[in-house]
């Protein structure tokens, strides 16, 4: 990746391909936790994708929730949390794309 001249433009692609990968992958996980999400709650109770718990209509959680269901509950939660940050995570790469190659052109342009 690295020479004389610095980074190039080539060396932009795999950083992208791997933040896009990375978000579809997080996309698809998620939907695979809440698929498998329902079949966790007990008989009588469904899942509730709004507060990631078993819900039988009536009564929210703690009702009557399983191990399974919980660590499917916290796990969903974690993922949605993590995918709130790529918003930023994707300005703070492009930012700091755009300072080294302000900074590698004005050293290049100096020597």
């Amino acid at each position: 990746m690295w020479n004389k001249k610095g980074y190039q433009l080539k060396d932009l692609t795999p950083i992208a391909l791997l933040f896009v990968v990375s978000i579809i992958a997080l996309a698809i996980g998620t939907q695979v936790l809440e698929t498998i999400a329902d079949g966790q709650c007990p008989s009588g109770s469904n899942w509730n994708g709004t507060t990631n718990a078993c819900s039988n209509g009536t009564e929210q959680w703690p009702y009557n929730q399983t191990i399974a269901s919980n660590i499917t509950g916290y796990g969903i939660t974690g993922m949605t949390e993590l995918a709130s940050w790529y918003p930023t995570l994707a300005l703070v790469i492009a930012a700091a794309l755009i300072i080294s190659i302000l900074v590698i052109s004005f050293a290049m342009g100096r020597s």
